[in-house]
């Protein structure tokens, strides 16, 4: 049984299998809205920010998946729902880039290392991918930022293949060599322990670093390697499983990141299973994993629209292509995007609205449908479970998928009353009442209105106009968040 049927099976139990009856959801700042029937799962997404803001979490008085992923979802429960992405603004910064020698070969290295940072990530391209795609390619662009705003320092290079354009293990691709585990002998392992010691020796980062490592694909496959030759605290391979030697006796914790479709020859379903019982074995032997498994979810223009050089009129052309064609249907894709681009190649007359596409407008559409078909593609939907993984290995657990039990509230929340007109009352056990910080008032567009960090019994409500509120409660055990309604 794969997570989402499992999700499905405890919420019907729990809730005596409701009725099919349907219901609104209203996204602010953010789409996938509509009518659900509940118990149905609903996909939501957040708009595309704008560079000096990153997606911080959502407001809604459901159940999320990941309240602090840009796409999450929920079950629909028996009512109308309506939630809110917030956003926080980050401050601007610039990635430094230099030309370093490593291996006697002139390598080009992008960072940026500010002086108080939680730990240094190492980011790794995937086969016939290049350094700059992490600054470029939107996906890759995504987890890049929500790094450097969550304080981390980032690293990114380029491979020996790339870097001396020569093919050497003449398998017709530039990639990084995994099959060398000889630190010497590999000469992209070589590459990064220079680079290391290139940056300690300028210190820029630490004697004794924090270091991590993402990849996708061969470059999963890379990260994996490099972690566990050089000590690195964790590691996170994207759609990669790694050496399943190396896993014998590693102490780096590791989290997969795998897609439910994958489709590559070096992956697959197999690559899936291999990875998954690799988890289960760390995880038998105490070592700290996380095991996660994308899964296909509901392409909306708005995601298409995340590349500013479509327009909307181009972007309804081709949603109206898909489904002409059928290959989209109620929003679910029905074909991975690699398997579009070789339709559109054979069958140009059928997809118009791509002739005036370039190369890489096309390789974007086909990455996003990649992603909503769950497809081998690197992902931005966890940026933040990977991200919390590296700050706090296994002391907090946000899993929803294989390993633990659904989300449980925070705080066991009671308002009164509400509707409201001058106070709101608030009820909160005592026992968890300690373990309360602060409580956020919120208006219907996610602005924060009101911050309180004391006296939590009443809230004044009279000097507010009438409309919808969501209250959010957070503190050591985490947070949950209310609707209130003044009238």
């Amino acid at each position: 049984m794969n997570k989402l049927s499992l999700f499905l099976f405890i919420f019907l139990f729990t809730s005596n299998f409701l009725t099919a009856q349907t219901f609104n959801v209203t996204v602010n700042n953010g789409y996938g809205g509509g009518a659900f029937e509940a118990g149905e799962v609903v996909h939501v997404f957040a708009n595309e920010t704008s560079s000096s803001q990153i997606f911080d979490f959502w407001l809604g008085d459901v159940e999320f998946e990941y309240e602090n992923e840009w796409h999450t979802r929920f079950i629909m429960p028996a009512q109308d729902v309506s939630v809110v992405a917030v956003y926080r603004q980050v401050p601007l910064f610039s990635f430094n880039f230099e030309q370093i020698n490593l291996n006697s070969s002139s390598t080009k290295v992008y960072y940026y290392l500010p002086p108080i940072v939680r730990g240094v990530i190492f980011l790794f391209h995937e086969e016939a991918g290049e350094a700059q795609d992490w600054l470029f390619k939107l996906e890759y662009n995504k987890l890049l930022i929500d790094a450097v705003a969550d304080s981390f320092g980032v690293v990114f290079t380029e491979s020996e293949e790339v870097t001396t354009q020569v093919d050497i293990d003449e398998n017709g691709i530039f990639n990084w060599n995994t099959s060398i585990q000889e630190i010497e002998s590999n000469a992209d392992l070589k590459k990064l322990s220079l680079l290391i010691d290139t940056l300690k020796g300028r210190s820029l980062i630490e004697n004794n670093p924090k270091l991590y490592a993402v990849g996708k694909g061969n470059g999963g496959e890379f990260a994996v390697l490099l972690a566990n030759k050089l000590g690195f605290r964790a590691v996170v391979p994207y759609c990669a499983v790694g050496n399943s030697s190396l896993f014998n006796e590693t102490t780096v914790s590791t989290q997969w990141c795998m897609a439910e479709n994958d489709e590559s020859t070096l992956v697959g379903q197999q690559g899936n299973t291999e990875a998954e019982n690799l988890h289960n074995s760390l995880d038998a032997r105490e070592i700290c994993t996380r095991f996660y498994v994308h899964d296909s979810s509901p392409l909306y223009p708005e995601r298409l629209l995340r590349e500013p050089s479509f327009s909307p009129v181009q972007i309804s052309d081709v949603m109206a292509d898909l489904e002409n064609q059928n290959l989209i249907v109620n929003h679910i894709m029905q074909i991975s995007g690699n398997d579009l681009l070789t339709q559109i190649e054979q069958n140009p007359e059928n997809f118009t609205s791509f002739n005036e596409f370039t190369l890489a407008q096309r390789n974007f559409i086909a990455e996003q449908v990649n992603i909503a078909f769950a497809a081998h593609q690197f992902y931005s939907e966890y940026n933040r479970q990977t991200l919390e993984f590296f700050k706090s290995y296994c002391g907090i657990d946000t899993v929803f998928n294989h390993v633990k039990q659904l989300h449980i509230a925070a705080f066991d929340v009671k308002l009164y009353p509400n509707p409201v007109r001058d106070v709101l009352n608030i009820d909160i056990e005592k026992n968890e009442l300690r373990g309360l910080q602060q409580i956020q008032i919120f208006d219907a567009h996610g602005r924060v209105l009101e911050t309180i960090r004391n006296n939590f019994d009443q809230i004044p409500f009279s000097s507010h106009p009438e409309g919808m509120y969501y209250l959010r409660f957070a503190g050591t055990k985490g947070s949950v968040t209310k609707v209130v309604i003044k009238n």
